[in-house]
């Protein structure tokens, strides 16, 4: 049964770089500096995703290319988004089956705990080499990705089954 679902899928690759590229255009999208704050890491967010829902195909490496571009379009230390990253989606994909199973509420509360990951990470990294401290802005994406979640879920469930997209 899953592996005809699988089949039925397949034809339907294109929508993981598709989505992953969204998620990296969405990170320079122009906001208001107030709501700008709040702007989830949206990259984290489809990889983390991904690495659940199909983690055949995306795994460190992605998370790795991804946190590169994220790196090089936010002009931040190279490397250490992509090193996030790679944890991040080593841990989605290595845990897979497990998130897939949990209900909904544990699966939102699990993966916001990999998102914080994500963010004190990179907050921790930048602080050491520029010797700055934390503030809550450094946690307001993370929050606003823990209300994401589900809305992100039930999207890409919805958007990678539909056979007259495009």
């Amino acid at each position: 049964m899953l592996i005809e679902a699988a089949r039925k899928n397949e034809h339907r690759w294109w929508w993981i770089p598709a989505s992953l590229l969204l998620a990296l255009a969405l990170l320079v999208v122009p906001l208001p500096d107030a709501i700008a704050v709040w702007r989830p890491d949206w990259v984290a967010l489809a990889i983390v995703y991904w690495a659940i829902f199909a983690p055949q195909r995306v795994g460190v490496m992605i998370g790795w290319l991804c946190g590169l571009a994220l790196d090089v379009m936010q002009f931040t230390l190279l490397g250490q988004q992509a090193l996030s990253l790679a944890i991040v989606a080593f841990v989605a994909n290595r845990y897979h089956v497990e998130f897939a199973k949990m209900p909904p509420l544990q699966q939102t509360l699990a993966v916001f705990a990999l998102l914080l990951f994500d963010t004190v990470f990179v907050a921790f990294i930048q602080a050491f080499v520029f010797q700055s401290g934390f503030d809550w802005k450094t946690v307001a994406p993370t929050a606003s990705a823990l209300i994401l979640w589900p809305m992100v879920t039930l999207a890409m469930r919805n958007l990678g089954r539909r056979d007259d997209m495009f």
